[in-house]
């Protein structure tokens, strides 16, 4: 009787005392104040010349540069996400006996700044604009003709609430998994470490070179050393090297978050279009609204993610087409509605279905717009040389604009994949 209860309570202590990656929520991760900034400048310049004795002989030029920053940061005070894109672009395509130029131009920028004046009040902004010009297509039209379009929004709130990043907890948690199964874990971690391998991850992430070759080598030998000087695995098991390497660099994460958030606020966009400026006759689009808008992101078991964001608006909509002076204007109340639902058996297994449903209508016509649907994407690990892919839509989409108009229509996609490699 003694040896039984003896071997009980051994056993509950070696379950506690060893079983703290079971036991870890990835949920409760907090994301380290961290600031992470890319900036890349790329010229292309592509040739081509082609002829046959079917075709006159065709030769064409292209010169693109792309101007990318991108700014993330995140502390107790500030989380920021601003992206800046410029591609001006030249393109010269020459025939036997006729010859076409054209130049397209694209800006883009995002900015999605949150200020906490207290641990869980903020004050959020937010600034889109995506402007192109370009020259339409010589195919289209013999002369020179210049289009423009250019659509802004601009959208301060007020909100409550706080939503973390957790992606690096779980890749720390995930990386610790496959030592632990391969037998290569020098000793069980507590909670509190696992997160301090998270913070390192994190840290390791803001390292930068100009050679992306060089970043990588930086990240791995920060990531070995601390592994070693924690004494996570043994710098002499060369298993343990290869398989931290592997789970560091090549495993397929997906971004998570764990919190939720509610805000509301004014929303002013702007939208112009004109496909011929030689013409000053321009597609105009103006909504300005009032937005409430809950979000909740919650990570469950540290393989499931439940994901849900709830808006409702209503406010002033108008539009002048090209062909008219005035604009119609509308009053309009909307209900959008998403949900994902994440499986994320391991980093390289994962199943997500979303499904959305969206309703818009308008008073003085008393039309509406009814859309609904869901995403599925899945990747199936079977083993080291299988593994099946999956992606589908389905859209539902229903309009009634009040103006003897009536569209019912679907739209269905799918992409199934299997992946076999012989060696």
């Amino acid at each position: 009787m003694k040896k039984i209860i003896f071997s009980f309570y051994f056993l509950l202590f070696t379950g506690l005392c060893f079983g703290q990656l079971n036991n870890y929520h990835v949920s409760k991760y907090l994301y380290p104040d961290i600031s992470r900034t890319t900036f890349s400048i790329t010229p292309r310049i592509n040739f081509n010349s082609r002829s046959s004795l079917i075709n006159e002989k065709r030769s064409e030029l292209n010169i693109y540069t792309q101007v990318y920053r991108s700014h993330i940061l995140n502390s107790r005070k500030k989380q920021c996400n601003n992206y800046f894109f410029l591609e001006p672009g030249y393109e010269a395509i020459k025939f036997e006996d006729d010859s076409n130029k054209r130049f397209h131009g694209g800006l883009h920028f995002n900015i999605e700044n949150r200020y906490f004046f207290k641990e869980r009040r903020f004050f959020e902004i937010e600034l889109y604009n995506q402007t192109n010009i370009n020259q339409q297509p010589f195919e289209l039209t013999p002369n020179t003709v210049q289009s423009f379009s250019m659509a802004s929004n601009l959208s301060p709130k007020i909100g409550w609430g706080r939503i973390e990043n957790i992606t690096d907890g779980w890749h720390a948690w995930a990386i610790l998994k496959l030592l632990e199964e391969n037998g290569k874990l020098n000793k069980e971690l507590t909670p509190e470490e696992i997160d301090q391998f998270g913070f390192e991850i994190s840290k390791i992430m803001n390292l930068r070179n100009t050679d992306f070759r060089i970043e990588n080598i930086m990240e791995f030998q920060t990531l070995m050393e601390y592994v070693v000087d924690a004494d996570i695995i043994d710098k002499e098991d060369y298993g343990a090297i290869a398989i931290l390497r592997d789970g560091f660099i090549f495993e397929d994460f997906t971004n998570r978050n764990q919190g939720a958030t509610f805000k509301f606020g004014p929303e002013l966009y702007l939208q112009r279009t004109n496909y011929n400026l030689s013409e000053l006759n321009f597609i105009s689009y103006n909504n300005f609204a009032l937005i409430a808008e809950y979000e909740n992101r919650k990570a469950i078991k540290n393989i499931f993610q439940f994901d849900q964001i709830y808006t409702l608006e209503g406010g002033f909509w108008n539009f002048k087409p090209e062909t008219q002076e005035e604009f119609n204007e509308f009053k309009y109340v909307e209900m959008d509605s998403r949900l994902i639902f994440g499986y994320y058996f391991n980093q390289r297994t994962n199943l997500s279905l979303a499904p959305y449903f969206n309703y818009r209508y308008f008073f003085d016509s008393e039309a509406f717009n009814l859309r609904t649907g869901f995403n599925l994407n899945a990747t199936y690990y079977v083993s080291p040389r299988l593994r099946y892919n999956l992606s589908s839509q389905i859209n539902l989409f229903q309009l009634n604009d009040g103006f003897e108009l009536l569209s019912d229509t679907s739209n269905t996609f799918l992409n199934m994949s299997i992946q076999y490699f012989v060696r």
